[in-house]
């Protein structure tokens, strides 16, 4: 089984999708747009052993079965909006979904396309550094 993840609206997400329809492979896409809510993902870690599963309406997959991953990272705006949070709020309620999703993702043994911990250029950690200790109240230096 292969799990594809991120928004439809991507153009690589359909195309992925397209190509593993073409090929008759077996997927399960989790629309990110949709996560929490359509979608059910519940995962644990004990020692090294790694258990779980992704559900939804059309069913559940274990996490051993999965032996492939193919996700797409970006930021989206589906227009659905909670009550009583304001955007900053929302954002940071996404932001957290996909950290919970790209934690999960690192930790499985499954072959895993942009894969977040190998995904991050050493220029990136430079500048991603140099931003958090300015936003630290540090001059970056």
């Amino acid at each position: 089984m292969i799990l594809v993840c991120g928004v439809l609206g991507d153009a690589m997400i359909e195309l992925m999708c397209a190509r593993l329809n073409d090929m008759g492979c077996e997927y399960l896409f989790l629309d990110e747009s949709r996560f929490p809510g359509e979608f059910d993902v519940s995962w644990s870690i004990r020692g090294k052993d790694l258990t779980g599963y992704v559900s939804s309406s059309s069913g559940k997959v274990n996490l051993d079965d999965i032996t492939g991953i193919y996700v797409r990272y970006v930021h989206y705006r589906d227009g659905r909006k909670r009550e009583g949070i304001s955007d900053h709020e929302e954002e940071l309620i996404k932001a957290e979904h996909q950290v919970c999703l790209m934690h999960l993702f690192d930790a499985m043994p499954a072959v895993v396309v942009n894969r977040v911990r190998a995904s991050v250029s050493p220029s990136c950690r430079t500048s991603c550094s140099s931003m958090a200790s300015k936003s630290a109240g540090n001059d970056g230096q």
